[in-house]
C-alpha cells in the first residue's frame, strides 16, 4: 500500500492538473 504522504502527493498533483485544465 502507498503511504499517506504518497497518496497526498498524488491527490495534490491531480488537483492541480484538473485546475490547470
Amino acid at each position: 500500500m502507498m503511504s499517506k504522504r504518497a497518496v497526498a502527493a498524488v491527490y495534490d498533483t491531480q488537483k492541480k492538473t484538473v485546475a490547470s485544465v
